[in-house]
């Protein structure tokens, strides 16, 4: 833009370009053949021996397909100061659909969860790059500044879900519509109760609902 005619004559202004993309990218964190019902190495007490033996590893899914993530990205490039001011800004907004998750299944089927691809999520945000030549010679002095932000929503789940619950290491964590993707799963609480809150018969001291 700055070798337009209406901005060519102004002398701070080195580069000034405008930027927009549109894309599709597929994720194949599926991992091999595992549409199919793979067998696995398992262990079973067979009498008074340990005894090895093969069993379904996974449940198999036909219809497991890649991810498939739409990216928007708008933003603008400024050099000015004889180049040695350079300024970025990107705002961009991802799209992901048939996002592959485990979604937890009834125990009853042998397994926990099984890979499945269920519903929408997005990711929207911006970056800002600023990039500064301050001393340039025997001894050079550069600074760099760098500020983003991140946000994303779980737009669908599915036809018939609205929230999952999954549990890792101990933890829980609730990925639901209108929410972000694994959110700290805890229950409320005003406080912890100590013994100094009981006296010497155990009667409590505080209220107690």
């Amino acid at each position: 833009i700055n070798e337009e005619s209406f901005l060519k004559d102004v002398a701070w202004m080195n580069l000034l370009k405008l930027r927009a993309s549109l894309g599709t990218s597929g994720n194949d964190r599926i991992g091999d053949y595992y549409y199919l019902s793979q067998l696995g190495t398992f262990y079973s007490a067979f009498g008074s021996t340990k005894q090895t033996g093969a069993a379904a590893a996974n449940i198999a899914n036909p219809d497991l397909k890649w991810e498939e993530t739409q990216s928007r990205d708008l933003g603008f490039d400024l050099t000015m100061c004889r180049n040695r001011v350079q300024f970025n800004f990107d705002y961009y907004r991802n799209n992901t659909r048939n996002l592959l998750f485990n979604v937890p299944v009834p125990y009853t089927t042998g397994f926990e969860s099984t890979l499945t691809n269920i519903g929408k999520i997005r990711n929207s945000g911006w970056e800002v790059d600023l990039t500064t030549h301050n001393v340039d010679g025997k001894f050079k002095w550069d600074s760099n500044l760098n500020l983003s932000q991140n946000t994303n929503k779980v737009i669908e789940m599915g036809a018939n879900t609205t929230q999952i619950i999954s549990s890792i290491n101990g933890g829980q964590f609730i990925t639901k519509v209108g929410g972000q993707v694994s959110q700290f799963y805890i229950l409320p609480t005003d406080g912890f109760l100590a013994t100094t809150d009981f006296d010497a018969t155990g009667k409590a001291l505080v209220p107690i609902l």
